[in-house]
């Protein structure tokens, strides 16, 4: 199965770059607004890492075989070309990402594999495309030609103008009231995706006026945490049985076929994402309504609790770490 987390993580943190009312201004205290727009072209220099710690306590033979470590590292680019939308008051984004360097080493049970960059491109490098309405709602997306069901963008309306509820790449939700240094502001979303509800709590502060490559830039520093999210095995394959489009052309009797087995076996899988902070810097030009540079810090916890194992239950902790850094290319 062709792993679809990067393209749906992809998804969410282009919806930061959906707003298309153009910017109010520098002047301080202003009402700072994304200013992307049809006929718009932007680049950005990506530099990214990942590491995962996989650990496992319980039935020794079990646990064993479960117990993994990966370090990530790529440097790339990502395009985003805005175009008129199919229907008034729409905005169709093309989004692009290419890696340039890098590779990953996975560690399993004493042995190390590399990864190479080749590998790592044919599962990340992915086009998509979005079409939006004004206030950034998401109306359609395909992934490298495949359509997203409507079901799950719906999951995902009314988070515009770098809402998401995934640490975004773009940048903040930005306020209606104008905002200076020194301003702080509060942001709350919440969706229901896969039948999993999200919830992810926003605090954002202006904290410095500085100069980019020419650019009078606004510093804003954002804590952005995100709900528990408690689930089993089943629900979850269930819920993505549901959507054939995000199986990578995995069959999806398959899937079921397999869920009947691990029922019939009395085996449980209880999962549990455990509330998390992530922290982001986004420098912006109110100016031209663009992001000019941003930081994020994502961490993420992960616990598998598995019952009527033969042999004893296990428990599998994994602990997961990525970092980004976009920089507007010259």
């Amino acid at each position: 199965m062709r792993a679809r987390t990067s393209a749906a993580l992809l998804l969410l943190a282009a919806l930061a770059a959906a707003c298309a009312t153009p910017a109010s201004g520098t002047v301080e205290g202003a009402v700072l607004r994304y200013g992307y727009a049809p006929g718009a072209d932007l680049a950005y220099e990506l530099e990214a890492a990942m590491s995962l710690d996989m650990t496992a306590a319980g039935n020794p033979q079990a646990a064993g075989a479960m117990e993994a470590e990966m370090d990530m590292s790529v440097t790339g680019r990502l395009d985003l070309a805005f175009a008129v939308g199919p229907t008034p008051d729409t905005i169709e984004i093309t989004i692009a990402q290419e890696l340039l360097e890098g590779g990953a080493r996975i560690t399993t049970m004493g042995e190390e594999v590399l990864i190479p960059l080749a590998d790592l491109a044919a599962q990340m490098e992915e086009e998509m495309v979005l079409v939006v309405d004004a206030q950034g709602r998401p109306i359609a997306a395909s992934i490298d030609g495949i359509a997203l069901p409507a079901r799950l963008l719906s999951g995902l309306s009314g988070f515009t103008g770098g809402q998401m509820l995934t640490p975004q790449q773009f940048g903040p939700e930005f306020p209606d009231t104008p905002l200076y240094v020194g301003a702080s502001w509060e942001t709350d979303q919440s969706a229901d995706v896969l039948g999993l509800p999200f919830t992810q709590h926003g605090e954002h502060e202006v904290v410095a006026e500085e100069e980019i490559e020419g650019r009078h830039v606004y510093r804003i520093d954002s804590r952005l945490t995100t709900g528990a999210i408690r689930t089993d095995l089943a629900a979850l394959l269930a819920a993505l049985a549901q959507y054939p489009e995000m199986l990578g052309g995995s069959d999806p009797a398959e899937l079921e076929a397999g869920l009947a087995q691990f029922e019939s076996m009395g085996v449980g899988v209880a999962i549990e994402m455990r509330e998390a902070t992530s922290t982001m810097t986004t420098w912006f030009d109110p100016a031209a309504g663009i992001v000019v540079r941003a930081a994020l810090d994502n961490p993420m916890t992960m616990t598998m609790s598995m019952r009527g194992i033969p042999g004893g239950d296990v428990e599998v902790i994994m602990d997961m770490r990525s970092e980004q850094r976009l920089t507007l290319a010259a």
